[in-house]
């Protein structure tokens, strides 16, 4: 069986469209199968994650180069 991790985060930013990252997220999540709570809002964004590693670590590129403003790089990924 695979191991499971588990990721905390948060970055403070300005999210206009909250039901359309709301949408992606939940899409990129699923398709990783990936568990946990994401809070969105105008204000950012704050999560914990479980999954594999593979998955997370494939969650964590997805953010960090798939926003086309860019607004979710440096974060500091707690695993």
């Amino acid at each position: 069986s695979a191991l499971y991790h588990v990721i905390l985060f948060y970055k403070y930013v300005p999210v206009a469209n909250v039901p359309a990252l709301a949408e992606s997220q939940r899409a990129v999540c699923e398709r990783l199968e990936l568990t946990g709570r994401l809070l969105l809002g105008n204000e950012g964004v704050n999560g914990t994650l479980g999954g594999t590693s593979e998955a997370l670590r494939e969650y964590i590129q997805h953010m960090e180069t798939h926003d086309p403003q860019g607004r979710f790089g440096g974060i500091d990924w707690k695993w």
